[in-house]
């Protein structure tokens, strides 16, 4: 690890992604990796703006809005004053024009 850290953490640190070791003698390393899997980080230094995929474009429109409300629910219930830390909420498909969600 001090390897690692000396030649790669110039570059790894500054993007937030040095690697976290887990001591050798660990039984079963399931309940880490699927924590690990399970959460996002989000860093707003350079610009504040979080995007996520909701869905596809063959899906149907009451499941992407499921979708969405549970992206929005999840955002505002992490932030730490809710929905005022959220100016808006937008949508859009790949190439195409953002549409903004009124709330």
């Amino acid at each position: 690890m001090p390897v690692v850290g000396k030649s790669l953490g110039p570059y790894l640190a500054v993007r937030n992604k040095m690697p976290k070791p887990l001591p050798p003698n660990i039984p079963d390393i399931t309940p880490i990796v699927s924590r690990s899997m399970s959460t996002a980080s989000i860093i707003t230094k350079t610009s504040p703006s979080a995007s996520c995929s909701v869905g596809t474009e063959d899906m149907d429109d009451e499941k992407l809005a499921q979708n969405i409300k549970a992206v929005i629910s999840a955002v505002t219930a992490a932030l730490p004053r809710g929905r005022d830390n959220v100016r808006e909420y937008l949508v859009k498909t790949t190439m195409g024009k953002p549409v903004k969600i009124v709330m």
